[in-house]
């Protein structure tokens, strides 16, 4: 029998790397390309390519790549999106074709976009079609806004110390023209007249919410919602606690006459408010005058759809409190400082979150609806996207 040669220890071991771009995938899918970034000269060549249609309506390069960073903006500024990169699993500062998507497993960052943007394109094409089928047209002060939009992109890049084209360059990669911005603006602009004509029309009567949120209690209670549920509107002027001193952990004490002079203060505004008018609007006006809390000092002291668990324990004793009327007024001792009261009203908690939900589900569906009348046809290969910074 051969014996093996020992192997040599002074021999260079070639590594194997794994590439940063994924691999092409199946053809007339969205993975038909690893990666749809390609250069800034190669994607102001391609720019007009058509990579999709619908009927005998077209989308570009151009046009597909407005929807493209319209889509991962919008991501990228819902909570949904800040957790995604919170948690690292959206890495902005790198390219989106090297990390795999928190949303598809089968897919990059890149490939989930692509497919939002097109499928975004789809459904603006679609609202646009019925609008015109239905004759619903886009308002006059679009039709102005479209109209002037080439001034006022000139007037906004001048002011940035650049052309247009460089600035839709920037702000969405080469190859995107004005032609395409304007495009993208109008096809939205006519269909959005028709979507919110249709979706004004969407009601439920009492009776109808009171059934579906009946057929979701059990999931509505997990939430803690039930048919007793209240969401309240109240308005109050927070006097804050002066002085005091901060023990060993950072918890902040006051003194007995600290609290007293709060509580004095607070007394003294209400007194001048039931010397007055006694209404809520002159309420308000106080609250914009005196109140220390930043979070409504400015629009009147007004907290609408407060539910339980959302504030300290002894304002919602107070706000919760069964028989609460319209009117009533107080003062309520909290951590913050000593607030004046006053009660707006409320509503039940489960009829607004049920009309929210059914809305929800009724526009849902109607979408679904007319986008199945329009299916797109796509054209990967002649997907290009041009580099675009996010960082």
């Amino acid at each position: 029998t051969k014996t093996e040669e020992p192997a040599d220890p002074t021999a260079t071991v070639e590594e194997t790397v794994a590439a940063t771009v994924p691999a092409d995938g199946e053809p007339g899918t969205i993975t038909a390309k690893g990666t749809y970034t390609v250069t800034d000269e190669v994607a102001a060549q391609d720019g007009d390519a058509v990579v999709a249609r619908i009927g005998d309506a077209e989308l570009t390069n151009g046009q597909l790549r407005i929807y493209y960073r319209s889509a991962l903006s919008s991501f990228l500024n819902t909570e949904y999106g800040y957790m995604m990169m919170m948690y690292g699993m959206l890495d902005y500062t790198k390219p989106l074709d090297t990390q795999i998507s928190g949303e598809d497993e089968n897919l990059t960052w890149q490939q989930f976009f692509v497919k939002y943007a097109l499928e975004n394109w789809q459904l603006t094409q679609a609202l646009a079609n019925e609008a015109e089928k239905a004759g619903v047209t886009m308002g006059e002060e679009d039709q102005v806004y479209l109209d002037t939009l080439g001034d006022a992109l000139k007037q906004l890049s001048e002011s940035n110390g650049m052309s247009v084209e460089d600035m839709l360059k920037a702000d969405f990669g080469a190859g995107v023209s004005f032609e395409d911005f304007l495009a993208y603006q109008r096809q939205y602009m006519i269909g959005n007249p028709y979507y919110e004509q249709v979706t004004s029309e969407m009601t439920a009567t009492d009776e109808e919410l009171e059934t579906y949120f009946k057929e979701k209690e059990e999931t509505y209670a997990a939430a803690g919602i039930t048919m007793e549920s209240k969401l309240v509107d109240v308005r109050h002027i927070l006097v804050q606690v002066k002085g005091g001193f901060s023990d060993t952990q950072g918890n902040m004490t006051h003194t007995d006459e600290e609290w007293a002079e709060c509580e004095a203060e607070a007394q003294a505004i209400l007194d001048a408010w039931l010397a007055g008018e006694q209404t809520e609007e002159s309420f308000a006006a106080l609250a914009n005058e005196k109140s220390e809390d930043p979070g409504s000092n400015t629009n009147g002291g007004l907290y609408e759809n407060v539910y339980l668990g959302q504030m300290v324990e002894p304002f919602e004793t107070w706000c919760f409190d069964e028989n609460r009327q319209y009117g009533d007024y107080g003062l309520v001792k909290t951590s913050y400082g000593y607030h004046v009261m006053y009660y707006v009203g409320y509503e039940l908690n489960w009829k607004q979150t049920a009309q929210t939900d059914w809305l929800n589900e009724q526009i849902s569906r109607f979408l679904d609806e007319v986008v199945e009348e329009y299916p797109m046809d796509v054209t990967y290969e002649n997907i290009t996207l041009g580099e675009v910074s996010l960082a």
